[in-house]
């Protein structure tokens, strides 16, 4: 008698030879061996599949999916499926992947080489790691939530990310990691960043580490933007870091327990900065709530309608354009040294204080 195994086995060869998707949403029997999936992607017929790849959907994958070292020739969709173990790709070399909407205990893919997109869109995970990976299109996290314990939600640490990269749309990630929520160190995204909308929760480090990396257009981190953290080192940290376009954190809310709520230490902001439209940051470190130190902002500074409370200033801030503090701009302190200092700060426009403080 042919066993379940066996036949959901048959009925995947089948499909990806056919370029087809097996969709067993529906059916009573929902598992497939993860083996039968690694064995269509470098086994004997992986020469017979077609370019459309494994597509398979709604399935509760068995075992572990170990694509380590594997070096697929077609893409791998795998969606709305749940995985039983932590699915592990290091050193893989893939066209695409796609694995939205699924459920996994966990990805851990470092070196990761994909020639198109990583699409992970409105999946439910623990720790995903992507230490160096090398993806030539986007990186879609859009909706994803992210739950992790003792290691970061999301590491992409010296990633090169060829397109953008999307954690939007009411993207969540908390951790309790030292080492942060969101791991963005060095990496570096040639398209845009946006975390427009995202939530991220950090109980022992940053919520958002981005130290040194660098963007090639514009990061987004609006539409009421939320990040939090107990972090000595701070909440949000960009220091170091290279956008070339704008950054928006419009009507954004950072709070800080122990650092600052954003430290960007000599990064360096090609467009404009907003922290307006109703952006709150806050903080009761003795380090200040709103860091720049050798910050550089070709375009302007907003903080129209901001709310900055034991701020200790942009310290030594070079600033291209203007520097807007106005319509209703408040700054509130209980430090000796100041609410709002700005040392050796340089601003080449208008410097406007219409608000109040």
């Amino acid at each position: 008698m042919v066993s379940d195994a066996a036949r959901a086995r048959t009925r995947l060869h089948r499909a990806a030879k056919a370029g087809e998707v097996l969709d067993v949403t529906e059916e009573p029997a929902r598992e497939v061996p993860a083996a039968a999936i690694r064995e269509l992607l470098f086994g004997p017929e992986a020469g017979k599949l077609d370019p459309r790849g494994v597509w398979l959907r709604g399935a509760r994958i068995t075992g572990v999916l170990d694509l380590t070292d594997v070096r697929a020739v077609v893409p791998l969709v795998l969606h709305r499926c749940e995985f039983e173990e932590v699915l592990t790709g290091t050193r893989a070399h893939l066209p695409h992947l796609d694995l939205s909407a699924s459920t996994l205990v966990g990805l851990d893919a470092n070196d990761l080489v994909c020639e198109h997109d990583v699409g992970l869109d409105d999946i439910r995970s623990a720790g995903i790691s992507l230490v160096d990976a090398n993806i030539t299109g986007d990186l879609s996290l859009r909706g994803a939530r992210l739950v992790a314990g003792e290691v970061p939600a999301l590491d992409i640490e010296g990633a090169l990310i060829g397109g953008d990269l999307f954690l939007h749309r009411d993207f969540v990630a908390e951790s309790h990691s030292r080492r942060g929520t969101l791991r963005l160190l060095g990496a570096s995204v040639t398209g845009q960043l946006s975390l427009g909308g995202a939530r991220l929760t950090a109980s022992n480090g940053p919520a958002l580490a981005a130290d040194r990396a660098t963007v090639g257009e514009s990061f987004f981190l609006n539409e009421r933007f939320t990040a939090e953290s107990d972090s000595e080192r701070g909440t949000l940290r960009l220091p170091g870091t290279g956008i070339t376009g704008q950054v928006n954190l419009g009507g954004a809310h950072l709070r800080a327990t122990n650092g600052p709520a954003l430290h960007a230490d000599r990064a360096t902001v090609g467009n404009n900065l907003f922290l307006d439209e109703g952006f709150v940051a806050e903080s009761d470190s003795q380090r200040g709530t709103l860091r720049l130190p050798g910050a550089t902002v070709t375009g302007q500074l907003s903080l129209r309608g901001a709310r900055l409370i034991a701020n200790n200033g942009p310290d030594r801030a070079s600033l291209g354009n203007n520097l807007f503090l106005n319509e209703g701009f408040v700054a509130e302190s209980d430090s000796t040294e100041g609410t709002l200092r700005l040392p050796g700060a340089t601003v080449t426009g208008q410097l406007s204080l219409g608000g109040r403080g």
